[in-house]
């Protein structure tokens, strides 16, 4: 509906943090459509961004010290 992907590197391309790309794809969904959904990004330097406008959002990835991470975000 909004390629929510390519919104998140956009908003990197522009400067944004993984963080902040991934909370302004998730804004934008809910602003263009009204829909619920989660994202999940990287930046080129392989920072963690993670967005969500749902109850809940479990997510994981692994660290660059190779350890993993999983949690559920409420």
């Amino acid at each position: 509906k909004i390629v929510m992907a390519k919104t998140a590197t956009d908003a990197m391309a522009r400067g944004n943090s993984a963080q902040e790309a991934a909370q302004a794809a998730v804004r934008i969904l809910a602003e263009r459509t009204g829909d619920r959904a989660g994202l999940i990004v990287l930046d080129p330097s392989g920072n963690v961004g993670f967005a969500h406008n749902t109850s809940r959002m479990a997510f994981g990835y692994v660290s660059r010290d190779r350890a993993p991470f999983v949690a559920v975000r409420v």
